[in-house]
């Protein structure tokens, strides 16, 4: 997951920026996660406690399918190390997370 994170990250960054970059700080303060929590997940050494509300405001910044983030969804379900197809960023949001919450 912390790899669907970074390319989250990145692919905002690149659309929402000039300079095309955002560091890990601003994308935790953007999504209300602390900085060392935020890398974490993103390194994939921790996941947030409160995983599927974090993951919602990140889908809620960013326009990334939640789905995508958790891996539950497409043909690459389990495939790391892949760059996201730009349906990632427009698909319906919230289809699991209504399910879940």
């Amino acid at each position: 997951m912390g790899t669907r994170v970074r390319l989250v990250r990145r692919e905002y960054a690149r659309r929402r920026t000039d300079d095309g970059q955002l560091s890990q700080v601003e994308m935790a303060r953007l999504i209300g996660l602390s900085p060392p929590s935020y890398k974490a997940w993103e390194n994939g050494t921790s996941v947030p406690r409160n995983l599927v509300s974090v993951v919602k405001r990140l889908a809620l910044v960013t326009g990334v399918d939640p789905n995508w983030v958790l891996g539950l969804d497409g043909p690459n379900v389990g495939t790391e190390g892949f760059e996201p197809s730009l349906e990632a960023f427009s698909a319906p949001r919230f289809r699991v997370l209504e399910r879940v919450a």
